[in-house]
């Protein structure tokens, strides 16, 4: 409410501007209950998306090994040195070896994703009154 320099109220009405605190009350009211939502979405968005990347980096963590495995391969060959069983040459695949290596950085990114994810849903809380500040708040 406006007032005159002589201390006298202003024209306004009063009903006029109690009606103007009530509309500013319900956009309030109806901007935290917008944010309580949209701060839900986002406590589950973090989760669902921590899960999917946790999965896929397990995925391709099995998936490198395997590559790996597959990359390193020993051959039994019969004795070249008198006294011997066999003969073991150990083979080394560098297409397989550098797919395991590139999929187990892939896989490393994931988890960090993960972790980051996780991370930042325990930063904003499970209500907007207990958020913690450092999230670009």
């Amino acid at each position: 409410m406006t007032r005159v320099p002589d201390g006298s109220a202003s024209s306004r009405d009063p009903a006029a501007s109690v009606n103007a605190v009530t509309s500013v009350n319900a956009v309030t009211s109806a901007n935290a209950a917008a944010a309580r939502v949209a701060h839900r979405g986002l406590r589950s968005g973090l989760a669902l998306r921590a899960s999917i990347a946790a999965a896929g980096g397990a995925v391709l963590i099995a998936a490198g090994i395997l590559l790996a495995r597959a990359g390193i391969v020993a051959h039994t060959f019969p004795p070249f040195v008198a006294g011997q069983t066999h003969t073991t040459i150990t083979f080394y695949s560098g297409p397989l070896l550098t797919a395991a290596i590139g999929i187990g950085a892939v896989a490393g990114l994931l988890l960090v994703a993960a972790v980051t994810d996780l991370w930042r849903r325990r930063l904003i809380g499970p209500d907007l009154e207990r958020c913690h500040p450092g999230l670009g708040q």
